[in-house]
């Protein structure tokens, strides 16, 4: 299942908005694999999304080292906290293991859709 990013989610930078996309992308395939109780491939789930996210949080950190972003050590913070989630996820074991997914797939969506907004909000104020 393909899921669109909601423009809400925008932030105006096109590498970043585009990473935002293929993340959530992956998170409909994991949603949908555990909807449909295919649970087997979990684990390799949690290390792909693991994986990408990871990427995805340095090029985003890099990018607001760059423009002087004041609340990128926060921020980055913040990432390093779910990618440690996530690796906790991975050593988990069913049921467990699909209600640590909801959880961190919550985590994910607020950090596009909270944490990220202030880079916007910083972006358009033009102080940038």
């Amino acid at each position: 299942m393909q899921y669109k990013i909601p423009d809400s989610f925008l932030i105006g930078v096109e590498s970043i908005d585009a990473e935002h996309q293929t993340i959530l992308s992956e998170i409909g395939d994991i949603k949908q694999s555990f909807q449909s109780g295919s649970s087997d491939n979990l684990h390799l789930s949690l290390s792909r999304i693991g994986r990408m996210l990871k990427e995805h949080f340095r090029n985003e950190e890099i990018f607001m080292q760059k423009i002087g972003y004041p609340e990128a050590e926060a921020h980055a913070k913040e990432h390093e906290e779910l990618l440690h989630r996530i690796e906790e996820g991975r050593r988990m074991k069913p049921p467990d293991i699909g209600k640590e997914l909801r959880s961190l797939l919550d985590v994910v969506f607020r950090d596009m859709g909270k944490s990220d907004l202030y880079l916007r909000e910083f972006l358009e104020s033009g102080e940038a």
